[in-house]
Order: structure tokens, then sequence, then C-alpha cells
């Protein structure tokens, strides 16, 4: 049944673009059934047959936890992960692998949760980071442990963060200048700046705050199914805001698709918030009905249950999202004195012949460097000039 509908969807898309690319352009089309999330990387569209069962979950086994257990004292007994956030980059990890024992079992599986991020599905849930006995040092250098394996940590606000809270810092929701991750307001859809976001949960919200996923070529296809003209409008160059978080010589806003074809891929950046507020600068023209029509079934299309996967995120739950295929929410949530949503998250940028090739045009957008090969991380937010990269424990 779902998969013969995204098969329909996926095979008239490809015959209906105007991309000649389009065959190799999607490594994958995904929709969900329920909780089951089914996929396949297929050049031509969907088959029946190509369709098997994806398990997204990954439960830590007591191996696994034993070993990240050896890590977090390694790296917390010494003091020594302090030191390493100094300047992250490629040799810089290598140095802090070396600092802590082997760990083969939970390795491999980070191992092979890369692959599927970056080649497959694009997320994954890791289950049972002892959190309720780490402390809150040990909670977040388990974490900076797993994203190691994953990626090189990027800075997610011009602060120079390399260690994000998600929680209420009781931001106001309608200052345009806010990131709404800092308030209880619901996330609508979007990606974040880098290839990978990270989230482990702490705690829960006392009510909501559940999160959702869907595959931004699925909601490509569909959107070119049935109203291509809207489709076309995400690929144009859109203006976005930066929202103060401006690098040196730049300006305060810049231009970028939505949809991106680029090395034979589709590669999607989503933030309507970012898109909805620039017309504050000067030269930037007004939304026009058009855009708001695209965006508004962008969003309707991601919320849709046929493409839109729900998780509520336990404490020791450690989420992993392919965002150049994946675009994420959301609900608001509210706290009680006892009980405060906290998560932690972590901007991972890719390694060189993993992570994707990028659009030279996201270098002029939020990405800053886009090659892989210097060494440097790709993505993140450009820190102010006199912001260190820092691993901040508690929220700021």
């Amino acid at each position: 049944g779902m998969a013969r509908f995204v098969s329909s969807v996926a095979t008239e898309w490809i015959v209906r673009s105007r991309e000649p690319l389009v065959r190799a352009a999607i490594p994958m089309l995904a929709s969900v059934t329920g909780r089951r999330w089914q996929s396949q990387q297929c050049a031509g569209g969907w088959q029946d047959s190509d369709c098997d069962g994806f398990q997204w979950e990954h439960p830590l086994n007591a191996i696994e936890v034993a070993e990240l257990d050896s890590k977090v004292d390694a790296l917390v007994s010494t003091g020594l992960w302090r030191d390493l956030f100094a300047s992250p980059t490629t040799e810089w990890r290598a140095k802090c692998i070396a600092a802590v024992p082997s760990t083969p079992t939970l390795s491999a599986r980070l191992a092979t949760i890369t692959k599927d991020l970056a080649q497959g599905h694009g997320f994954a849930l890791l289950r049972g980071v002892p959190v309720g006995r780490y402390t809150r040092e040990e909670a977040a250098v388990a974490f900076l442990a797993v994203g190691l394996e994953v990626g090189l940590p990027v800075c997610q606000n011009a602060l120079g963060h390399l260690l994000g809270h998600v929680c209420d810092h009781g931001d106001d929701p309608s200052d345009p200048a806010v990131r709404i991750y800092r308030t209880s307001d619901r996330q609508r859809f979007h990606t974040d700046s880098c290839d990978v976001v990270g989230l482990l949960c702490l705690e829960p919200a006392d009510v909501g705050g559940e999160s959702s996923l869907a595959s931004s070529a699925a909601i490509y296809a569909h959107m070119v199914d049935t109203a291509p003209a809207l489709a076309t409008e995400l690929e144009r160059a859109l203006h976005w805001d930066r929202k103060g978080e401006v690098p040196p010589g730049k300006d305060e806003h810049y231009l970028g698709p939505i949809f991106n074809f680029h090395a034979g891929r589709l590669l999607t950046i989503y933030d309507r918030r970012f898109i909805e507020t620039c017309p504050r600068h000067a030269g930037v023209p007004p939304m026009t009905q058009t855009l708001t029509d695209a965006l508004d079934l962008f969003e309707s299309t991601a919320a849709d249950p046929r493409f839109r996967l729900d998780m509520d995120l336990k404490p020791g739950d450690l989420q992993l999202v392919h965002n150049h295929t994946i675009v994420h929410a959301r609900n608001a949530f509210t706290d009680s004195a006892t009980q405060r949503r906290h998560l932690l998250r972590l901007w991972l940028s890719l390694d060189d012949g993993v992570g994707w090739e990028l659009p030279p045009i996201y270098a002029d957008g939020r990405y800053g460097n886009i090659d892989r090969t210097s060494g440097v991380p790709v993505g993140g937010i450009i820190a102010h000039s006199d912001a260190l990269p820092t691993v901040p424990i508690d929220p700021v």
C-alpha cells in the first residue's frame, strides 16, 4: 500500500522532472506507515519488492554501555575533554580518540549508523545512554564521545557553543532575532546548518515536546507531483535572515534555494522563520503569495501522517538526523516545577568520503567552509571573532 503510493509519486516525479540528474539525484525516497519507516536506495523510484522494514531504534546493549562508561571515565577523570575542545579539527579528534580506551562494539555500531545517516534513511535513535546515573558533566562527555565517532562538532551559535542546551531559556518566540530552540514554542519543520544534528534527552517536558521527522526528498517528490509550480518556487534563490549571527564581511541576510541539486543529489535547507523575518532588512522584497503557498505545501506535506515519523524522546534517548535529507520538528511543551525539558545538542560535520559534497552557494550562506578535505569541519554558525569554541555544561 504505502510502498505502492510512494512508487507512483516517485516514478511520476522522475518522468516529469526537468532535472536530468534526477535519476541519480535521490539516493533514497522514504515514507512512513504508522511507526514503521520504509526506505531503499533506488535510482528509479520505489518497487514493492525493494521496500524492507527498517529498524531505526538502536538500544545500547550492556557491552556498549560499559564501553561508553570507559570513555566517560577516561575523559572526565583526566579533565582531558576540556583541553581537547579548544580547536576541533580532524587531528584533534584523532588525539581525543587515542586518549580513551578502545570501544570496538560501540564503535562498530556507530560506524554503521553513520553510514546509514549519509547513505540511507538519514536518521537513527540510540536508546539507553545511562543519563540517570551520570552527572551533568558525564552526560555531556558521553554525548561528545558518541558524537566524535560520527563527525566533528561545529559551532551552533555566534557565541561559539559546541554543545547546545535545548530548553526553555525564557526567550520571547515572537522576537524575530530569537532562535526558537531557546523557547517552549512549537518548532516547525526545519533543517540545521550542519550535516548531522544530535539530540540527547536528559529530561522530557511535563507535557508535549515530541519530535517529528520527514524525508525532504519525499516532500519534494510529492510537491512536483501535486503542484510543480510550487516545487519550482523553492528551487530559486530566496532571501534568508541571519538573525544577527553575521560572519565578518557578510550581509544581514543571504540568498539560496530550499531545494538544491548538486553532484547528482538533492540537498534541502529549510527553516521558514528565517525566510519570513528577512523582509525586515533593507532591500529584501516582501514575501509573495506564491512563496507562501509553496512553504505551506512543504510543511503540510511534512506534517502529513503518510510522510511523518513521530518520536517521543525519553531520558537516555540519543537522536541523530542527517539535515540534507531530513527535516525535523517538535511540538510546543509545558514544563512543571519538578520536570523541565532539557536536551543536549551537537551539530556534527561528517568526514570527507562520508559527508556529501555541498553546493558552492552554501559557502555564502550559513555553512562557511564547505571543503571537507581541509581537515576543518564544514557547516556551523561562524562564531564572533572574540568567541572561542566552548562546551557549556549548563544552559547559557
